[in-house]
């Protein structure tokens, strides 16, 4: 998959970003542009805000069949705004670059 393949996946559909425009992609060696993503605006995280608002007025759902599965946990969109969730997610993205940097996998990729 190139870098250029990626959308962003906003209310169920993969599409480009709002302005349509794209950031260049850098060798981190050599800063020879290798690839574009698609480039966020206000508008895209908005629209997807918006999206998860229509899909959960509760949050979580009461009655969900998700709500049964052992591997699923809920939270309220502010879940990850903690102290500690923040501190969590700041390790997983120095651990993803140094795992990139020693040509590994990411631990969580999404696709």
């Amino acid at each position: 998959m190139s870098y250029s393949d990626v959308l962003l996946h906003i209310n169920g559909t993969w599409r480009k970003s709002h302005s349509g425009q794209t950031i260049p992609v850098l060798n981190p060696a050599t800063e020879e542009v290798i690839d574009s993503v698609p480039r966020g605006t206000e508008k895209d995280p908005h629209a997807a805000v918006d999206a998860a608002r229509a899909a959960f007025v509760k949050e979580p759902p009461l009655g969900s069949p998700l709500l049964a599965l052992d591997n699923v946990v809920l939270t309220p969109h502010l879940g990850g705004r903690t102290l500690d969730g923040q501190r969590r997610m700041g390790e997983l993205v120095i651990e993803n670059c140094l795992r990139a940097l020693r040509g590994e996998a990411p631990l969580h990729r999404v696709e």
